[in-house]
């Protein structure tokens, strides 16, 4: 496919826009060409502010934030010029999120003091019980069908029998997401005071849905001087991450959190776990990902010592040895560990687990040796015994 040339020549380069471009960020960055007007690099365009050549993926995202990033007076162009797309960005990102008109975000009240100002009930006591039922739900996770059970119906009761618990619908259509907003807001006015922010993407799979979603949390460190230094973790955004255009799924979601919560231009850098599309993403999003995830540096480092030639003979035989004390023989391990005074528990196993469940097993092994060693020696004499004449 080629394109032919739109604009002016810069820096000896002849920059054209996509052929079928839609969105007007174009009229900033370009495809390099050849003397007939072909593009020569399908995945590298250059910005004609400051000619830096960045990846292309097949999305403007990451062209929206070199320019909010690197050239404010473009980018305020840009949002004028393209208002109907910069709606649209924002409409996605605030889809799901219902928000009180207001005009600055200013200090808000604890979560409990705005509750009980909007709850509708007879009386102080009633009051704290909805909210403390709504912090049950929030914080243990719990659906709101919950309220419908009959032995949280009968709990109630107990702690008060004039108590009515709220109805699913009013919990769900009313309560939750105005504490949900007020949590956001919360946290909102917090990031307006951080200056500069790490993100971390921890990506992690549904074992009952097989799904894989990646978690967006910032993190800072900021200073007061009346209270001096102080650290900042909030999760922002958890979002599933689909298997059509992966790197470029992640950018799009990554992008508009940043949006969403006011932080773009404080993203200085990004911890993954150094999957590829990941990596990717951060890189598309100029976010540099030279600190790896301490936790998956530790993971891996471990799961290749573990494999060693040597050690891994040496965990072979500590697992034939577990496999061994199953069925009829953990009758007589009981025994030794009752004469021995050790605790009567059975060997771990660490088959088809992570390398935590292998120090387990040898921790074990070595907690209960003794035992091991006199019910091994044992069965030993008995089948010499039996062997002999």
């Amino acid at each position: 496919m080629e394109g032919k040339s739109s604009g002016p020549s810069c820096s000896g380069l002849n920059l054209v826009a996509h052929p079928r471009a839609k969105s007007k960020v174009w009229k900033y960055f370009g495809f390099d060409t050849d003397a007939d007007g072909c593009i020569l690099h399908w995945k590298r365009i250059y910005c004609r502010v400051c000619m830096s050549q960045i990846a292309y993926s097949g999305n403007t995202s990451n062209l929206s934030y070199h320019l909010e990033k690197n050239h404010p007076v473009e980018f305020s162009e840009f949002v004028k010029s393209n208002t109907d797309q910069m709606r649209e960005a924002f409409a996605t990102a605030f889809s799901r999120i219902k928000t009180e008109p207001t005009g600055t975000h200013v200090q808000q009240p604890s979560q409990d003091t705005n509750l009980r100002q909007n709850l509708n009930y007879e009386n102080r006591r009633h009051n704290d019980l909805t909210i403390a039922v709504i912090n049950f739900i929030c914080e243990g996770l719990y659906p709101v069908s919950v309220v419908e059970e009959p032995t949280f119906k009968t709990l109630m009761s107990t702690v008060d029998p004039g108590y009515s618990p709220p109805s699913k619908s009013d919990l769900a259509l009313k309560m939750l997401p105005q504490m949900y907003c007020r949590t956001r807001d919360m946290v909102f006015n917090e990031l307006a005071g951080v200056l500069n922010c790490g993100v971390t993407t921890d990506l992690w799979q549904s074992q009952t849905q097989n799904r894989t979603y990646i978690s967006l949390s910032m993190h800072s460190v900021n200073h007061n001087s009346a209270t001096g230094f102080s650290m900042t973790n909030k999760c922002l955004k958890t979002f599933e991450v689909r298997d059509d255009n992966t790197a470029e799924n992640i950018t799009r979601a990554m992008y508009e959190t940043f949006v969403e919560w006011g932080i773009t231009h404080k993203v200085i850098g990004a911890t993954t776990n150094g999957s590829v599309d990941i990596v990717k993403a951060c890189s598309l999003l100029e976010l540099s990902v030279e600190m790896p995830c301490l936790g998956h540096t530790v993971n891996r480092a471990m799961d290749e010592a573990l494999q060693l030639p040597r050690v891994d003979s040496f965990l072979g035989s500590c697992r034939k040895l577990v496999d061994h004390f199953r069925g009829p023989t953990i009758y007589l391990l009981r025994e030794r560990q009752k004469q021995h005074g050790l605790a009567q528990c059975p060997l771990i196993t660490d088959r088809g687990r992570s390398w935590l469940a292998t120090l387990a097993m040898l921790q074990r092994l070595k907690e209960q040796q003794v035992a091991v060693t006199a019910t091994l020696i044992e069965g030993s004499s008995s089948i010499i015994s039996a062997s002999m004449p």
